[in-house]
């Protein structure tokens, strides 16, 4: 398979948005929110919002939380981690695969905003190529602020039925 620039879709195509509205985790004080995916014709971008309310966390959770979006770092170690479960395995954006891989892990960090204890952070991560048409799941966990492995099953059929209605821009 070749190397394929998933960035590069969004000035290729006009993307399809899919609406999720899903809570992928959650601990006292952070909730880790997937609102929508970007999805375009061999790609879809996830979009993910982390809340952030620093008054339930204790110090070194965080500390770990502040520091998720002031490296730019989505996976230190002990940090967040998230991994996509196909029906035929799962597969690790930390691990190095031959042949072809079903996630592009480019991590996005996008904004923060918010005030006193409270900020949401935006982040994102693209899949590619496609899902298949069938169930799967996206794991989330961070260890440091209390949350244990978590999976949220999404449908890959609604996630092809929009790549077919992807506009070329030019």
């Amino acid at each position: 398979m070749e190397n394929v620039d998933v960035l590069s879709a969004p000035f290729l195509q006009l993307a399809r948005i899919l609406t999720v509205e899903r809570i992928l985790a959650r601990s006292p004080g952070i909730t880790i929110t997937l609102p929508l995916m970007r999805v375009y014709r061999d790609s879809v971008v996830v979009e993910l919002e982390i809340a952030q309310n620093s008054a339930l966390l204790s110090g070194q959770a965080n500390a770990a939380a502040s520091d998720l979006f002031r490296n730019h770092s989505i996976i230190p170690d002990g940090g967040l981690k998230i991994a996509i479960r196909f029906a035929d395995g799962v597969v690790d954006p930390t691990q190095e695969t031959e042949g072809s891989t079903r996630l592009s892990y480019t991590w996005m960090p996008r904004s923060s905003s918010g005030y006193a204890s409270i900020r949401t952070y935006e982040a994102a991560f693209a899949i590619h190529p496609l899902p298949p048409p069938e169930k799967f799941e996206i794991l989330v966990e961070w260890s440091e602020v209390g949350i244990d492995v978590t999976a949220t099953g999404l449908d890959g059929s609604a996630i092809s039925a929009k790549a077919q209605q992807v506009d070329d821009l030019w």
